[in-house]
């Protein structure tokens, strides 16, 4: 938090790690004993929200449709958007994004699998692989985070959920 604070208050590459320390009222040992550098903090921070993400997928057999809570997600964006901005200014978003996605796409492969076993969901005559179908909403997911984020958040994030599950819907 401390990190996304200052990202509004100055342009990341001149955040260092002292400023980062001093906002988050702890010494520089103690940030390293955590992190390498400034950087860290935001890869870190990529692996774990994807990760946690990647199990947030879950199967609608009503809908017939997998569902994935894009709305909070956006609503979490708006929260930080001054760290978001100021990465992207920094050309930092194309790597953090990646980083995102396989590790959303993987926690997706498993439920996935998961479900393709518990509720032996029906996969048509040619069904979707797996890794196929974890990368495909997964990569929807981001880019569609993205655009809205790069375009100053033009809708609202409830609509952008609605909009986003009429996209992928059917999707098995």
């Amino acid at each position: 938090m401390a990190l996304a604070g200052l990202a509004g208050e100055k342009a990341y590459d001149d955040i260092t790690v002292q400023d980062i320390a001093q906002r988050a009222q702890v010494s520089r040992t103690t940030f390293y004993v955590h992190f390498q550098d400034r950087d860290s903090i935001t890869l870190r921070l990529c692996v774990l929200f994807g990760e946690y993400l990647g199990r947030q997928l879950r199967w609608d057999g009503a809908a017939g449709q997998y569902r994935f809570p894009l709305q909070p997600l956006l609503e979490h964006m708006l929260d930080i958007r001054a760290l978001y901005d100021a990465l992207h200014r920094a050309g930092r978003t194309d790597q953090l994004l990646k980083v995102f996605r396989i590790n959303m796409a993987k926690g997706f492969e498993r439920r996935i699998d998961v479900t393709r076993r518990r509720a032996a969901v029906s996969t048509g005559p040619t069904p979707v692989p797996t890794p196929l179908l974890a990368q495909h909403l997964a990569s929807t997911i981001v880019q569609l985070l993205a655009w809205w984020m790069e375009n100053h958040c033009p809708q609202q994030p409830r609509t952008v959920d609605e909009h986003f599950h009429q996209l992928v819907a059917g999707l098995r």
